[in-house]
């Protein structure tokens, strides 16, 4: 399988955005685990992760709330739970939009509405990178756990620390 290999000459660095209740989760787990939810059977589940450096507004959940599905913003996000990522080594995850788009299996209907959604929320397909593997913390890929909390992101154990 041919895949792009990142340079991480730029310095970005690379995140699995989240909220705290399902980083707990991934902690326990030891690994971030590709999504299955809303993944058809022809389609390879994926991990995603952003070179955003702030917060990658596709992880932002959508609400339901008196039968109306929205999109809310990262601010009602943080008043509802905490956001949370993991910083990776991003040779863990060696696709970019273009290479998943090829290997996916994911239909061009499926793709152009992701790449509608990125569009709508501010987002860019050249910001994401794929692994259709786990990514696992015994594998030394994960490189720091943060929290955002107030108004900044701070490291996650110093933050869990003062809420215990």
């Amino acid at each position: 399988m041919k895949t792009t290999t990142i340079s991480t000459a730029s310095g970005r660095r690379l995140f699995h955005y989240t909220i705290v209740s399902r980083l707990l989760n991934i902690v326990v787990e030891g690994e971030i685990k590709p999504a299955t939810l809303f993944v058809d059977r022809a389609e390879k589940p994926v991990v995603w992760f952003s070179f955003r450096q702030d917060w990658e507004p596709t992880a932002t959940p959508a609400y339901e709330k008196n039968g109306t599905v929205r999109q809310i913003t990262f601010a009602e996000l943080v008043e509802i739970e905490s956001p949370a990522r993991i910083e990776i080594d991003p040779a863990a995850a060696p696709l970019d939009w273009r290479a998943w788009r090829q290997l996916s299996g994911v239909r061009s209907k499926i793709i152009k509405g992701l790449e509608a959604v990125a569009l709508r929320q501010r987002a860019s397909a050249s910001d994401w990178r794929m692994s259709f593997d786990p990514v696992r913390r015994k594998d030394g890929h994960w490189l720091a756990m943060e929290i955002f909390s107030e108004g900044h992101w701070r490291n996650a154990n110093d933050v869990l620390s003062k809420s215990t």
